[in-house]
């Protein structure tokens, strides 16, 4: 499978930037992951497959469900996930199909912490579609 992370900014402080590389080079194992950042203001990549959009205040899901929810993709054959992170940015767009809307808290995060988490739980929920340990 393919997931694409769309992340809203221009730059990440470096320690985010080593986390997130180092939840990327793990889920190599699991998926093809390509990473994304658009810079504020311009426009939206089309999303393809499933599409999450993830804001704070929107609904929130177990790591669980989200492995469930992406192994449901698979077997319907959906072959590519792109996740939206708007990083403050209002985005909106008449994509096909529209976004699941998905929330990590109720509380606001900083972009670069919103990647690395995100990417975590990406990876997390491979793991358990494995029915590997998470935690070593």
């Amino acid at each position: 499978m393919k997931v694409h992370v769309v992340v809203f900014l221009r730059k990440t402080e470096k320690f985010y930037d080593n986390a997130a590389g180092e939840y990327a080079k793990r889920l190599g194992r699991f998926c093809k992951l390509q990473i994304t950042r658009v810079p504020p203001g311009k426009k939206v990549p089309q999303p393809e497959g499933l599409c999450v959009l993830v804001q704070p205040g929107e609904r929130m899901i177990s790591s669980e469900k989200l492995a469930e929810e992406i192994a449901a993709a698979g077997l319907r054959g959906v072959s590519r996930v792109t996740v939206l992170l708007p990083g403050g940015e209002e985005i909106a767009g008449d994509w096909d199909p529209q976004p699941v809307k998905l929330g990590l808290s109720p509380m606001e995060m900083s972009p670069g912490l919103t990647l690395t988490v995100v990417l975590e739980q990406i990876y997390r929920a491979y793991k358990i579609i494995q029915n590997e340990t998470y935690h070593k």
